[in-house]
């Protein structure tokens, strides 16, 4: 499978990349602290980017909105940017998040200036509305908030499947940040006299980051293909993919830390504001468990090398 970006795609994710750039994510870190200045600051980026123009109905369009999630992550994704994205694919103002079914959702960033819209797995679009005890600065996810879940208002099976799709991308950027971060930690830091980067553990530790994050990428680009033929009926194909995207973002935020040592866990240094950023995906829109059940039922509409008969479905 390729997976470069077109030219046209690949120029845009650098402009992408100039006005979202925080190299010591400085900003982020402002934004996870409660600075709304610092989040209306990446807004502003995105603005310049032209986040607007983005039609996600064509293969290229859906690609440079996966480029943009990336570039988002990689700063630690202060902003919503799944759910801004899917909501235009849905002509809403807000933003829309992936919810499960429960009558009460933890979403990524409330904002009463724009009301936001759910989205559960079957498609069902539902208004929700912030609780007024849910606490943004949570330790766990510095953005979150708790929500009651209105009833459905419409229908749109595609919009679920695309939100997880960028959610993956989003991750993507974060987690190829925390490797450069790591690179960095291993060739400067020195222990007995020897940089780190000369120990075969921390080594192996470097490799296994770059197989993982290679393959979340594979998989990303995949499941695009997926979508952009057939958004109806790729819920499957966006099931598949959360799974993976959750576990490699634990195992490459492990090997992460274990590389980097304590400093790793400091609030202020960068990895630690990666990976703040991402915990809150491995809660919402759903925990692992109810992910791989949701899949089970889904199972029949997966692309397999050989037939899945009924009994192996049922005992799977």
């Amino acid at each position: 499978m390729d997976l470069t970006f077109p030219d046209d795609v690949a120029l845009f994710g650098r402009s992408a990349a100039a006005a979202l750039t925080d190299p010591n994510l400085d900003r982020t870190r402002r934004a996870q602290d409660g600075d709304g200045a610092a989040i209306q600051e990446v807004l502003a980026g995105l603005d310049q980017v032209g986040i607007d123009q983005l039609a996600l109905d064509e293969p290229d369009s859906c690609l440079a909105a996966g480029e943009l999630a990336r570039q988002v992550g990689r700063i630690g994704s202060p902003v919503p940017i799944a759910a801004m994205l899917t909501a235009q694919l849905l002509g809403h103002r807000g933003a829309v998040h992936a919810i499960g079914a429960e009558r009460q959702a933890l979403i990524d960033h409330a904002d009463s200036d724009a009301p936001s819209l759910g989205v559960s797995p079957d498609g069902a679009i539902r208004p929700l509305h912030p609780l007024e005890s849910s606490d943004p600065k949570r330790l766990l996810a510095p953005f979150a908030s708790v929500c009651d879940v209105g009833d459905p208002i419409s229908t749109d099976t595609r919009a679920w499947p695309l939100h997880e799709l960028l959610s993956a991308f989003t991750s993507l950027g974060t987690l190829e940040q925390a490797m450069e971060l790591s690179t960095e930690h291993l060739r400067e830091r020195e222990q007995f006299g020897r940089t780190l980067a000369s120990f075969q553990a921390m080594q192996h530790r470097l490799a296994d980051i770059a197989v993982l994050v290679a393959g979340l990428r594979e998989l990303a680009f995949y499941t695009v293909t997926k979508w952009t033929a057939a958004p109806e009926s790729s819920l499957s194909d966006a099931l598949v993919l959360r799974l993976q995207h959750l576990d490699v973002v634990q195992q490459v935020f492990r090997h992460a830390h274990q590389i980097h040592g304590a400093i790793g866990f400091c609030d202020e240094h960068p990895l630690a504001v990666l990976a703040k950023s991402v915990r809150v995906r491995q809660y919402m829109p759903l925990t692992v468990d109810a992910t791989a059940l949701l899949l089970v039922d889904h199972l029949d509409q997966i692309d397999l090398p050989f037939p899945l008969s009924t009994s192996s479905k049922a005992t799977g």
